[in-house]
């Protein structure tokens, strides 16, 4: 017959061990953010390197939100909204966030890019930011 004590009796976890899994998994989360936040930033880095011909053009890294974004200083207002309708024509659209034009700001979000896209949105920010 069915043992007394009930069938899964025998495979119940203890608190300590639903504990211990918490923190183990809260610890690999914790470090694979990190990593994917590096391997972002490095492909940020990667895209703002060609910026650095460009006068009054400066980009950095933003951390400090869910990921890192790379933020493209235009150096004013009117040279980010052109640079956002440049972009929008381009074949294949880029969208840029546009939350910071008004202060001359365009900001790169490595997630909405697949890695291999990189070199085509750093060409691009050059064409439109020179334009």
């Amino acid at each position: 017959g069915i043992p007394q004590h009930g069938l899964g009796r025998g495979f119940k976890a203890g608190k300590e061990q639903i504990v211990g899994l918490l923190a183990a998994l809260e610890i690999f989360a914790i470090g694979n953010d990190a990593a994917e936040a590096a391997a972002m930033e490095r492909r940020l880095a990667a895209i703002a390197a060609p910026l650095a011909v460009l006068n009054s053009v400066r980009a950095e890294i933003v951390s400090g939100g869910r990921v890192p974004l790379l933020a493209v200083m235009a150096g004013s207002a009117s040279r980010a909204g052109s640079a956002v309708a440049a972009l929008r024509t381009h074949v294949p659209a880029i969208h840029v966030g546009e939350k910071r034009v008004a202060e001359g700001v365009l900001l790169v979000d490595p997630q909405a890019l697949l890695e291999q896209d990189d070199a085509v949105l750093s060409r691009a920010l050059v064409a439109a930011l020179t334009g």
